[in-house]
């Protein structure tokens, strides 16, 4: 097929510039195969930096979690450790009544 297309469009012309166009007509077609392979490596890393920003974005999520967490559960010890502070102060001001009544 490519003979029959050479062969149709080299009419008036020389064999040398059938060549050479032929040679262009190949040096352009690996030029696009080139330009396709970089562009699906360029698509392929797009994807991976997409992949990566989303496992960051999680593990981000986890940790601020977890922070949340910590900081629920120091916040339950405070709230605790007050509580019984105040049952103590509680206790001491009912002994003191209990004391001048007495």
């Amino acid at each position: 097929m490519e003979a029959l297309q050479l062969q149709h469009e080299s009419k008036g012309k020389s064999y040398t510039e059938v060549k050479i166009f032929s040679l262009r007509l190949e040096v352009a077609r690996l030029e696009i195969e080139e330009k396709r392979a970089r562009q699906m490596e360029y698509e392929a890393l797009l994807i991976k930096q997409s992949e990566m920003e989303q496992a960051m974005r999680e593990h981000q999520q986890m940790m601020k979690e977890k922070q949340q967490k910590k900081d629920e559960e120091l916040m339950q010890m405070i709230e605790e450790q007050q509580r019984k502070k105040d049952e103590e102060y509680q206790k001491m001001m009912q002994e003191q009544q209990q004391n001048q009544v007495e």
